[in-house]
């Protein structure tokens, strides 16, 4: 039950195609679709007020109807491998508005992170509401090299480095710099404000960590799934 006061949306963004992988959102995985892991997590969640996902696919708009969950048809130019997530999102505001729905908070749920604690996105989802300060929070993993040692090959295919500073950082100790994290997508949480002027989901938001203690199962390509 939902005791917070706030109206929560869960959104599950799942697309047809997938530039690497043909329907990934439809591998299995411990015997349901990736998208299915997703919506259960949502429904056993105790604070969210609607869930809803977002596809250009009718089977996997068929699979949350079966599950008891809204199914929003995307359209295609919002479907494609460089549509950014602002434009689904403002189309699922948009056809929620319409129906009176209007969301405090929006939890967003990416299919290619199925493995999740729904406990855990619960705790996260609070963290943000008690904080006024923030407009959105987003799970981490914290990474062994910090990005000023990082490199890249350039012009010729000689390594830059990503600071111009002629490589002089790649030498230095870890402990010099900074702890450096990654982005997960186990869960991103924020605020409903400004999304319809905005060209990216966190333009000019202040956006809280919330590190997870191990690594994230993130499907991005078949070997992925070897383990699972």
């Amino acid at each position: 039950m939902n005791n917070t006061k706030h109206k929560i949306l869960f959104v599950i963004p799942a697309r047809k195609n997938s530039k690497r992988i043909k329907n990934k959102n439809l591998m299995v995985l411990r015997g349901q679709p990736l998208v299915v892991h997703s919506i259960r997590t949502a429904l056993a969640s105790k604070l969210a007020d609607k869930i809803v996902v977002t596809t250009d696919n009718p089977k996997i708009g068929r699979i949350a109807k079966k599950l008891g969950v809204e199914y929003i048809k995307r359209p295609v130019k919002y479907a494609r491998d460089l549509s950014p997530d602002i434009q689904w999102l403002r189309h699922t505001l948009n056809a929620l508005k319409a129906s009176g729905f209007i969301p405090d908070y929006i939890v967003h749920l990416r299919p290619t992170s199925p493995l999740r604690n729904t406990r855990l996105v619960d705790e996260i989802i609070r963290k943000l509401i008690k904080n006024k300060n923030a407009d959105a929070i987003r799970t981490v993993d914290k990474v062994k090299t910090p990005v000023q040692k990082c490199v890249y090959l350039g012009p010729g295919g000689f390594l830059k480095d990503y600071f111009n500073r002629n490589l002089s950082d790649i030498n230095l100790g870890a402990q010099n710099f900074p702890a450096s994290y990654t982005a997960n997508g186990y869960v991103d949480v924020f605020k409903n404000a400004g999304f319809a002027k905005k060209i990216d989901i966190y333009q000019g938001l202040k956006v809280l960590p919330y590190v997870l203690p191990g690594p994230v199962l993130d499907i991005d390509e078949l070997s992925d799934l070897h383990g699972y």
